[in-house]
C-alpha cells in the first residue's frame, strides 16, 4: 500500500497545526483560559499551554497510527479511501485548531 499520500497530508497538517499554534501562542497572554471541554456551552477551562498543545499532540499521535495501521492489517483494500480518510480527518482537526486559536487571538475574550 502506498502511504506517501498520507504521509505527505500528515507534514502537511502538522506544519500548518504548529504555524497556528506557534502564531497563537506569541498573540495569546499566558493568563488567558481557554474552554477545552463542551457539552453544549463549555464546562471545563483549561491554560494555554492545553489548549494550544493538545490537538497537535493528538494528531501527531493519530499520524503515527494511521501510518502503522496498514502495516498490521492482513488486508490492504482501498488505498484510496484509506489516505482519503487519514487526510481528512487531520483536515478537519487542522481547521478546528485554527479556527480555536483564531478565535482566541480576535476574539471578546482577547480584549478583555
Amino acid at each position: 500500500m502506498n502511504l506517501r499520500p498520507g504521509l505527505l497530508g500528515s507534514l502537511v497538517a502538522l506544519v500548518t497545526t504548529s504555524a497556528v499554534t506557534v502564531w497563537g501562542w506569541v498573540r495569546i497572554p499566558p493568563e488567558t483560559r481557554f474552554p477545552v471541554h463542551l457539552s453544549g456551552d463549555a464546562d471545563r477551562f483549561g491554560a494555554k499551554p492545553e489548549a494550544l498543545l493538545t490537538l497537535p499532540l493528538v494528531m501527531l499521535g493519530l499520524c503515527a497510527i494511521f501510518a502503522v495501521m496498514p502495516l498490521l492489517a492482513h488486508h490492504r483494500h482501498q488505498p484510496r479511501l484509506y489516505n482519503g480518510a487519514w487526510i481528512g480527518v487531520l483536515a478537519i482537526l487542522t481547521v478546528l485548531h485554527a479556527v480555536n486559536v483564531f478565535n482566541a487571538v480576535t476574539g471578546p475574550a482577547a480584549s478583555a
